[in-house]
This record gives C-alpha cells, sequence and structure tokens, in this order.
C-alpha cells in the first residue's frame, strides 16, 4: 500500500498496474501477493483461473484495499477536525487548547472576527469554566442529557447556556458551519451527533 501521496506522485503510478483512491495507491502485484499468501488453497485455485478472471479477482482486491485505506484516513482526518462546539465539549476544552484551535482558523476567520471579539469569546469560555465548575446542577444538566439525538441548539439551551454566553454560542455556530469535515454540514454533525445550527452567523 502507498500513501498518503500527492496528486504528482499518484498522478506518476500506472493506471494499468495500480488502483488508486483518495491519496492511496497498490499496485496489483502488491494484492496477488497478499492474496497467493493467505492459504495454499487460494494461491493453487488463483493460479488455476484463466487469464482475465485472475485479473478480476486481483484487481478487486486491490480497490477493496484502497478503499479501505482511504476510508480509515477519511475518518482520522474527520475526527482531528472535530473541533469541540457544544457546551460539554468547551467544558472539557482547557484555555490552552482552545488558544490553539483559535490560531489555526486565525487566517481563515480574519473577515468575520476582529481581536475584541475573540477577546469576548475567551471570556466567555472561562466564564463557561467557572459556571460548570460552580454550579452542580449545570454539570448535572449537561451529564443527564442524552446527547446522541440532540441538536446544536438544544444544547445551548441547557442551563441556559446559549443565553449566558452568547458570544461564544455563536462563534461555535459559525465554526461548525464554516469548518465542515464532510461535503455537507449536517453530515459533519453526524460526528458529534446535532444538526445543523441555526445559531451559525454566516
Amino acid at each position: 500500500m502507498l500513501g498518503p501521496l500527492v496528486h504528482r506522485e499518484l498522478k506518476a503510478l500506472d493506471d494499468t498496474k495500480h488502483e488508486k483512491l483518495g491519496q492511496f495507491a497498490i499496485s496489483h502485484d502488491a494484492a496477488q501477493a497478499h492474496v497467493t499468501s493467505l492459504d495454499l488453497w487460494v494461491c493453487d485455485s488463483l493460479a488455476e483461473l484463466p487469464k482475465a478472471q485472475k485479473q478480476s479477482v486481483i484487481v478487486a482486491v486491490a480497490r477493496t484495499y484502497v478503499l479501505a485505506a482511504s476510508g480509515i484516513d477519511d475518518l482520522v482526518v474527520s475526527e482531528a477536525l472535530a473541533y469541540p462546539v457544544t457546551p460539554k465539549e468547551l467544558c472539557a476544552t482547557s484555555m490552552p487548547q482552545f488558544s490553539e484551535i483559535i490560531k489555526s482558523l486565525r487566517p481563515r476567520l480574519a473577515d468575520a472576527l476582529g481581536e475584541s471579539q475573540i477577546d469576548t469569546i475567551a471570556a466567555e469560555l472561562r466564564a463557561l469554566h467557572k459556571y460548570h465548575a460552580d454550579s452542580k446542577s449545570f454539570r448535572d444538566i449537561i451529564a443527564a442529557f442524552d446527547h446522541r439525538l440532540a441538536t446544536f441548539d438544544s444544547m445551548w439551551l441547557l442551563g441556559g447556556a446559549g443565553k449566558r454566553f452568547p458570544h461564544l454560542a455563536a462563534f461555535c455556530g459559525t465554526l461548525a458551519s464554516v469548518f465542515p469535515n464532510t461535503a455537507t454540514v449536517e453530515s459533519d454533525f453526524s460526528i458529534i451527533v446535532c444538526e445543523k445550527p441555526t445559531s451559525a452567523r454566516v
């Protein structure tokens, strides 16, 4: 298996001898070598197939491997890009972690947020952390709430968090809408089990 590869590297590989998907590729020879190493019966059976059928099996195996590699890579990337956007996630996010998120997104958020707004959002995150630490009822509500089928907005209604921290809630709504992990915002929110937020400022 080769990858992740850049476009130039993928293009250099012979299409008649490789299967490619996303940033990954595997040669037909490598796929055949793996299949024949599985079992003596498999090795003998493959050798007895007509040339065309044998090639079809090898190509199918190769495609299965690149599909698996590309799919796993997409899941890893999606998870890495799943920013904390709900009160529960933010309560588990330290200020240094949040600062790193802001730094990584600053170039793309420059038009939407000024320095004063970023300071306000950071201040509300500190206030959320304090509220979570001081309020047992808020902690209990978040802990008991079934987040699996919840919408973004319903999560921010917990303990009045959306009204208490409006700038933070609006920022998270924008974050979730502007930086989807997949083709659509709705499918992206399946990662955190939410629907598209109505509080997004886009």
